[in-house]
């Protein structure tokens, strides 16, 4: 094969495939215009990452408003360097954005979280049914809500977005082991504040 001024030569009987197109380089093309290539990158991440910043914020209405935020920069950041991972960097942008976000609102303890939610009384059911309730669904979420900035980005980062310790490190920019204490720190600061068949239904889940 023989490539001149971008036109692509095959020798006769030979079938070239086309270059495969990462999510870098489809990133890079954003930066210059390509609206093709942020319809492939929108439709590849929009579902998780609008996910991710629901479950980091709380409210539909701010995470729409943060979702769009994220897309946006993706549009018109600078920084980005074709050596990074796309989704890595994705994420990093939309961390910072939610902590912002999390940080101009007025922070609520743990402890009064979970008051809010006394009204739920523990039912002699199985485990397996009590997972799949909606009263289980509200009470872990109550508790997430209720840890400190970090520690939510971190547990949701790995156990609601599925990133190994190694990909949140690097959304984070810290080393492996913060990440491990930190992760540590949420789940304990959630056990404390669950009990009964709740705590065991959610100790199993997260092991």
């Amino acid at each position: 094969m023989i490539t001149a001024k971008g036109i692509c030569l095959s020798y006769p009987g030979f079938s070239v495939a086309p270059p495969a197109t990462t999510d870098a380089e489809l990133a890079v093309k954003c930066r210059k215009g390509d609206t093709e290539a942020f319809e492939i990158l929108y439709k590849k991440y929009s579902k998780s990452l609008f996910n991710y910043i629901y479950r980091m914020v709380g409210d539909h209405d701010r995470a729409r408003d943060l979702y769009q935020d994220t897309f946006i920069r993706v549009l018109t950041a600078k920084n980005y360097q074709p050596r990074a991972k796309f989704s890595t960097w994705l994420y990093r942008i939309a961390t910072n954005l939610c902590i912002n976000d999390l940080k101009r609102k007025k922070p609520v303890s743990l402890d009064a979280k979970l008051k809010m939610g006394a009204g739920f009384e523990a039912r002699t059911i199985s485990p397996e049914d009590y997972a799949n309730s909606q009263e289980l669904a509200e009470k872990i979420k109550m508790a997430i809500d209720g840890l400190t900035d970090i520690q939510r980005v971190v547990f949701t980062l790995r156990h609601y977005q599925g990133l190994s310790y190694q990909e949140i490190a690097r959304v984070l920019r810290c080393p492996l082991g913060t990440v491990k204490s930190r992760l540590s720190s949420a789940v304990n600061a959630l056990r404390k504040v669950l009990s009964g068949e709740l705590k065991e239904v959610f100790t199993n889940e997260m092991q």
